[in-house]
């Protein structure tokens, strides 16, 4: 089988990039969190009021922030906004919640829960997984592939198939646009079965190009591994 990304594709290479970034970003802020966590100091607090945060979706109005009030080892009341904001709101006025802060500067707190340990490591980490996944599955088939093609460029066998159609691959859609791909048949004189072959991604219509006939390198013994030979098509650039 032929597959490869194909000229013009390697911005797919963006995807798990990102995702990759995104994930370490994710491991950056849990041993952020984590360091913060072991020299912390630990008080009870007290909720007193919420800001309120608008969204800019009309819809859902916005959400709630606690302000939370409690007595530093120092004897300092200190108040501060928790970080994470909800609709409606998770505490309600007067609620003791559990607070760590830095000894050295108290108004460096925030409320010792799952949500504020865990929330941004799980949304950076969740969606830089996302892009990881799509990415590595556009990516490595057509590793693979491009792998195929140089091997059978060095050890296959050229074989002159008939050109049946060249056609958009609507299956494939990238920024509203599908790829091109010809389509080829060769009939194998030693069995007398028929063979179908199809060409890498082209991202222009190569009709005017194409004869009716073109060059398909196969595996010897075994044609279902090949590739349809389009260097013709790179030499026109």
């Amino acid at each position: 089988m032929s597959l490869s990304l194909g000229r013009g594709m390697n911005w797919l290479w963006l995807f798990p990039a990102i995702g990759a970034a995104m994930l370490l970003g994710a491991i950056a802020i849990a041993v952020t969190q984590q360091r913060f966590r072991t020299h912390a100091l630990h008080a009870q607090g007290l909720v007193v009021d919420h800001s309120f945060s608008r969204s800019d979706d009309s819809s859902s109005g916005g959400t709630y922030c606690p302000i939370v009030r409690f007595t530093a080892a120092d004897g300092q009341q200190i108040e501060f906004a928790g970080g994470v904001c909800s609709q409606p709101r998770a505490e309600n006025v007067g609620d003791t919640v559990a607070v760590l802060y830095r000894g050295d500067d108290p108004h460096d707190a925030r409320i010792d829960s799952f949500l504020t340990r865990w929330l941004a490591v799980m949304v950076v980490g969740g969606l830089g997984s996302v892009f990881l996944a799509i990415g590595l599955l556009a990516v490595v088939p057509g590793l693979r592939g491009r792998r195929i093609a140089a091997d059978l460029r060095a050890t296959g066998v050229a074989v002159q198939a008939d050109v049946v159609e060249v056609a958009r691959d609507s299956s494939i859609k990238v920024n509203g646009r599908s790829p091109w791909r010809i389509h080829a048949q060769w009939r194998d004189p030693a069995s007398g079965k028929i063979h179908l072959f199809r060409s890498d991604m082209l991202w222009f219509d190569p009709s005017d190009y194409v004869g009716e006939h073109i060059s398909v390198l196969i595996r010897p013994g075994k044609p279902k591994r090949y590739w349809v030979d389009t260097r013709f098509l790179s030499e026109l650039a």
